[in-house]
């Protein structure tokens, strides 16, 4: 079943990639041990066992030689590790590598991904570079980013589990960022969700998950409708859609008409929430489908002056069939079966044969 949680944890493992507005993002030093990523962040005061989300992480590949063509204008780069880099052609646009470190300071840049294969790229460049100290690949590690616990070593260090086996020991982070609390509550209702928000004179950005109505839907399923009998002999499934709402809140002062506050909220945070629920599958074990979540619609509610409040309307559709429902069948007795047959030789005489079977 798809849960208030199951909400709550996506948008904690993915918003802080797309937005500041709830939580600040800290940054540190980082680099990879045998199993684990190794942080500097002086004063970090969090336990063993916090959650964090990791927001960015970039990591450093040094480069170990560059070869360059001169008639097809390319240059080949081999990497001391394996990226994480894919050639490609989106939009008309190549995929992109980003350099640094170097010598030749016109290849701290970006360049077009004509091929890429293990340790080695192949970069569009119309002249030859590198005269002098050769740099490194700025990569982002997409599998480093989410929730991860943290393992306290003192003060100023601690320690996450490394995700990406292919990052060796002593890898440089070139960025490292996170965020230990963000404020993503659960709320049975609007009010509730309110009356909290309230509590405190300086309550930070909040978004309230409520759940709302689920229903059958009528017009989704393979019966004609949501009462058709449902028997063994004829096993329909029926989508049901669980409805519910996320509710941003912020508090205003100085901006009674909250034109700051709605611009930022379709500026920033509109975008930010598409990027980490639209088109995400909620897994739910006993479906026979699950579809993906859908932003319905959104909508400022009206409030008092000192909140905005903005409401996002999703749903997520999912299908069971009866496998998922009453499945236990009653004992039954043995019955006796007679079984009367007749047939005839090719004389045309009658054969008959009487049986009695028991079940």
């Amino acid at each position: 079943m798809i849960t208030p949680d199951d909400v709550r944890n996506q948008l904690l493992a993915n918003l802080p990639r797309h937005t500041s507005m709830l939580a600040s993002i800290e940054e540190g030093d980082a680099i990879a041990t045998a199993t684990s990523v190794l942080i500097n962040r002086p004063g970090h005061k969090m336990a063993s066992g916090t959650i964090i989300t990791v927001a960015d992480v970039q990591v450093r590949i040094p480069v170990t030689s560059q070869v360059f063509d001169s008639v097809l204008k390319r240059t080949t780069i081999t990497l001391e590790f394996d990226h994480d880099r894919t050639s490609g052609d989106t939009a008309g646009e190549f995929n992109a590598a980003t350099f640094d470190g170097f010598g030749d300071l016109s290849f701290n840049a970006d360049f077009d991904i004509i091929s890429a294969e293990r340790d080695t790229l192949v970069i569009y460049t119309p002249l030859e570079m590198v005269a002098g100290d050769l740099g490194y690949l700025v990569e982002r590690r997409g599998l480093e980013e989410g929730l991860a616990v943290v393992v306290r070593v003192d003060d100023d260090f601690f320690q996450i589990e490394l995700q990406d086996t292919a990052i060796p020991v002593d890898a440089v982070f070139e960025v490292f960022k996170f965020t230990a609390c963000q404020c993503i509550k659960v709320a049975s209702d609007l009010k509730k969700a309110a009356d909290d928000f309230a509590k405190h004179a300086n309550m930070p950005n909040t978004l309230y998950i409520v759940f709302g109505q689920e229903v059958a839907s009528k017009d989704r399923h393979t019966a004609n409708d949501s009462i058709i009998s449902a028997n063994s002999q004829n096993p329909i499934m029926v989508t049901y859609i669980r409805k519910f709402s996320i509710y941003y809140m912020t508090k205003v002062k100085d901006d009674q008409l909250c034109a700051c506050a709605s611009q930022r909220m379709y500026e920033t945070l509109q975008p930010a929430l598409r990027k980490s629920l639209f088109g995400y599958e909620f897994s739910y074990p006993g479906a026979q489908i699950v579809f993906a979540a859908i932003e319905e619609s959104n909508v400022s509610v009206p409030w008092n002056s000192g909140f905005y409040v903005h409401e996002f309307q999703y749903n997520v559709p999912y299908r069971i069939d009866l496998n998922q429902g009453y499945t236990a069948r009653d004992s039954v007795s043995l019955r006796n079966i007679t079984v009367d047959a007749k047939m005839f030789d090719t004389d045309g005489a009658l054969v008959s044969l009487n049986a009695e079977i028991e079940i």
